[in-house]
C-alpha cells in the first residue's frame, strides 16, 4: 500500500506559569513530513513522548489522505478544530493526544484523542471521532477510578489502563471493530 505524507506544523506556544523559569526561545514554526501508511496507526502528536511534549504545547496538522484538512490544537482555549470547525474541548480539558487510525476499516482514518478533563480534579480519556461525518464513535472515560491513555502498539492503536492518579499500568489491550461498534480487546481476554 502506497505511503502518503502528512504535513506537520508544530507551534510553540509559552505559557505564563508563575514562579516558573521562561522556556528557552524555540523556533516559531517546524515542519515535519511524517508518512502514513493506509490502515496503520499514526501519531501526529502525544505529550507523553519527550520529543512531542517537551519541544511543543500545540500542534497543526495537514493530512493529506482527509483532503488536506488542518487538524489543530490551540491549548491558549484548550480547543481542538478541524478545517477551522470547532470539533472538542474548552475550559477544564486539554489535549493529551492525537493519532490517525482506520479503525473501521473503510479506508479513512478515525480521529483519535487522549483528553484531560477537570480542573484540580483531572481525570484521562478517550474520545474517537469518524472524520467525514464529526460524530464521536467512541469514548472511554471512568471518572475518578480510570484513566485512559492512548499508544500504538505493533501497528495497532492501543490503549492503556491505569487506576487513577497511579503510575503503574493496569492493563493494556487494542481497539476492534466488530463491524458496528469499537471497543477494547484487553490483553486478559485473549489470553
Amino acid at each position: 500500500m502506497p505511503e502518503e505524507d502528512v504535513l506537520v506544523t508544530i507551534k510553540d506556544v509559552s505559557v505564563d506559569i508563575p514562579e516558573a523559569p521562561s522556556p528557552s526561545p524555540k523556533p516559531e514554526e517546524e515542519y515535519a513530513v511524517l508518512p502514513y501508511l493506509k490502515g496503520s496507526v499514526m501519531r501526529i502528536w502525544d505529550r507523553h513522548y519527550f520529543e512531542d511534549s517537551e519541544s511543543f504545547s500545540c500542534f497543526s496538522a495537514n493530512i493529506p489522505m482527509l483532503g488536506g484538512v488542518m487538524v489543530e490544537y490551540l491549548p491558549e482555549n484548550s480547543e481542538i478544530y478541524v478545517g477551522g470547525e470547532y470539533l472538542l474541548g474548552g475550559p477544564g480539558n486539554g489535549c493529551e493526544s492525537f493519532y490517525l487510525s482506520d479503525l473501521t476499516g473503510d479506508g479513512v482514518p478515525e480521529l483519535c484523542f487522549c483528553m484531560n478533563t477537570g480542573s484540580g480534579i483531572i481525570d484521562f480519556g478517550i474520545v474517537i471521532f469518524d472524520y467525514e461525518t464529526r460524530d464521536c464513535i467512541f469514548s472511554l472515560s471512568d471518572r475518578m477510578y480510570h484513566d485512559y491513555f492512548l499508544s500504538e502498539r505493533d501497528g495497532k492503536l492501543c490503549v492503556i489502563e491505569k487506576d487513577y492518579l497511579k503510575t503503574e499500568v493496569a492493563r493494556m489491550g487494542i481497539l476492534s471493530y466488530n463491524g458496528s461498534e469499537l471497543s477494547v480487546v484487553w490483553d486478559t481476554e485473549t489470553e
